[in-house]
């Protein structure tokens, strides 16, 4: 089924940014939940040929419909195996689509990781984020389920210059306080950039300073803006 918004308008959508109502991201979310796999990708692959640009796809389909399964969850519509199972099908595109989305984008000098939170199960979030940033030109890696040791570890020894990380509930807000500051002293004296995003920061944008963050961000483009502010580009050698 192709959305309302691009059957009425599919011949100019390159040229204005398509949003998608309500109802389309609910049946999106739909195609997460059946037995067949292939339904999700063939989903976007009907909304690519139709003309929807790529990366709104990701901010006004994928990303609303991984908070929609969230709410679903939230409210008790979806049970654990539903929400897991959809959840597991939007990362599947990520991975999918991921070689067209960062097409061009030559790895940068800049480093970052993006982590959940300890403790934390969400990971779609921060994978879109990390390819945003690699699309932007900076060279970027993440990990599903990284200790406060390992996020330290790695920030050390991958000179990372700048650590996302997403928390989606309060009651990991102490766990990630103190990821910062570990992350911070295996910096050992390094200009680390700290970003934090994730549902619990909506509407609180005061908490991320709280926890000791330099910024937070409430999607990808955001989260571009913000680390290029954090850690501006370097200028090329002189010969």
């Amino acid at each position: 089924m192709i959305p309302r918004l691009l059957r009425a308008n599919s011949e100019s959508i390159a040229g204005a940014v398509p949003e998608f109502a309500r109802a389309d991201v609910e049946a999106f979310a739909e195609t997460t939940l059946g037995s067949d796999e292939r339904a999700t990708i063939n989903y976007v692959d009907r909304m690519i040929a139709a003309g929807a640009p790529i990366d709104r796809l990701y901010l006004s389909l994928l990303a609303p419909a991984a908070r929609l399964l969230g709410e679903r969850w939230t409210d008790d519509t979806l049970d654990f195996v539903q929400v897991t199972t959809g959840m597991a099908r939007l990362q599947m595109l990520l991975h999918e689509y991921r070689p067209r989305f960062v097409a061009g984008a030559a790895g940068g000098a800049r480093r970052a990781l993006i982590v959940p939170s300890p403790g934390e199960q969400h990971v779609f979030g921060p994978m879109m984020i990390a390819d945003y940033l690699a699309r932007a030109g900076w060279t970027t890696s993440w990990e599903s389920d990284a200790t406060s040791a390992v996020i330290a570890r790695r920030v050390r020894e991958e000179e990372i210059e700048l650590l996302g990380l997403s928390c989606a509930s309060e009651r990991h807000l102490s766990a990630l306080e103190r990821c910062i500051k570990a992350a911070r002293r295996a910096a050992r004296g390094r200009n680390l950039a700290v970003m934090v995003g994730g549902c619990v920061f909506d509407g609180k944008p005061q908490l991320a300073q709280e926890i000791g963050a330099d910024a937070t961000a409430i999607d990808g483009p955001r989260a571009v803006v913000a680390a290029e502010r954090l850690v501006p580009a370097r200028a090329p050698l002189q010969n």
